[in-house]
């Protein structure tokens, strides 16, 4: 008997609960139908809350995005000025040695009157490695044996001569030696290593600094490479690398006489 009392109430309960919502679904309906504006200032107050929750969260994530992109800018320009850096870094060192050899004449003095200037027709990355071709040959007096000239530097030698055209090896043309001075004090067998480069096998604590000057006498009295780095090669020794005293990849034209 208590069960089927208990079962009523509760049954009541709830129809009065649907009924209830139902009277207020439907009130809410007519307000907004005939008083359209009367209900917006309560909806805005709801939702106004989850409009600032919305906005804090926006706002944060724009800071931290804002963050990071000026990290990652930060070290793309200071990665920058660290190249520009080691770049002006070198050329100084270079500019004191060009400075060094040049008070004793031995630079920019002049190849000589009987020269022969040639246009470059193929450099390196279009010819073979260290390998010129220029636009001068038998007709315009060019030889097989003959130096090739960069701004008074000797860079290399003719070594196949056409009608028209001939092929100047670089000295730094890949495994072959030239035997040089390292600022005066040493002689060394200096390797080359392509792209106007050169490697040198020493006893370490020898006494080379990076814009040294090498001269290979037996080429040339002028300046033939500036020391470009040092390093640790293994127990006991060093290497150093160096590299011609000009750009061979922006070259125009060449000098060629004996």
């Amino acid at each position: 008997m208590n069960y089927l009392l208990w079962h009523k109430r509760t049954r009541a309960g709830l129809l009065r609960a649907l009924g209830g919502a139902t009277v207020a679904v439907v009130a809410i309906f007519f307000l907004q139908w005939l008083a359209p504006n009367m209900l917006a200032p309560f909806a805005v107050r709801i939702a106004e809350p989850f409009f600032f929750v919305e906005a804090s969260i926006s706002s944060a994530g724009e800071g931290i995005s804002a963050f990071f992109r000026s990290r990652a800018g930060l070290a793309s320009e200071n990665a920058a000025l660290k190249e520009a850096l080691a770049d002006a870094r070198a050329e100084n060192e270079f500019m004191k040695a060009i400075s060094a050899v040049q008070k004793d004449g031995a630079v920019f003095s002049g190849v000589g009157e009987n020269t022969i200037i040639a246009s470059i027709l193929s450099r390196p990355r279009w010819s073979a490695y260290d390998t010129l071709i220029i636009g001068a040959g038998v007709a315009g007096g060019v030889e097989v044996g003959m130096r090739a000239f960069a701004s008074g530097f000797v860079i290399g030698e003719v070594v196949e001569v056409g009608s028209r055209t001939a092929s100047v090896f670089l000295y730094s043309t890949p495994d072959r030696k030239v035997v040089a001075q390292i600022a005066g004090k040493f002689p060394t067998e200096l390797a080359g290593s392509g792209g106007g480069t050169f490697e040198a096998i020493v006893p370490r604590g020898l006494p080379v600094s990076v814009g040294d000057g090498a001269f290979a006498h037996d080429i040339s009295p002028k300046l033939f490479a500036i020391v470009d780095a040092v390093a640790e090669s293994g127990e006991g020794t060093a290497k150093i690398y160096l590299r011609l005293p000009i750009n061979i990849f922006e070259l125009r034209t060449v000098e060629v006489g004996m």
